[in-house]
């Protein structure tokens, strides 16, 4: 397992988003970092965080921290890294 914080600005406005289980959550998209060491994570926020993430914005500074994954893809030939926390994990979040 990896703990896991990343702060960082948001690049697009927070989606909501709904469970299988018919629970809400927030799936926020953070760059973190600068120039070409900027890195884009993906996180997701459940329960009383996720109506707060929701009335953020693009551009909006965040901060989050909770287990993580990390995963490996490959795109038009270029190996790219993905840092993710698994589905359903809650993350403490500070915005």
């Amino acid at each position: 397992m990896i703990h896991a914080h990343v702060a960082g600005e948001l690049i697009r406005d927070p989606t909501p988003k709904t469970s299988a289980a018919g629970k809400a959550y927030a799936h926020l998209l953070i760059k973190a970092g600068s120039g070409e060491q900027s890195q884009v994570v993906s996180a997701l926020v459940f329960g009383e965080l996720a109506e707060a993430a929701l009335a953020l914005e693009r551009g909006d500074s965040v901060s989050v921290a909770g287990r993580g994954q990390l995963g490996v893809y490959e795109r038009e030939g270029e190996v790219r890294f993905v840092a993710a926390p698994p589905s359903r994990v809650p993350i403490r979040s500070s915005f």
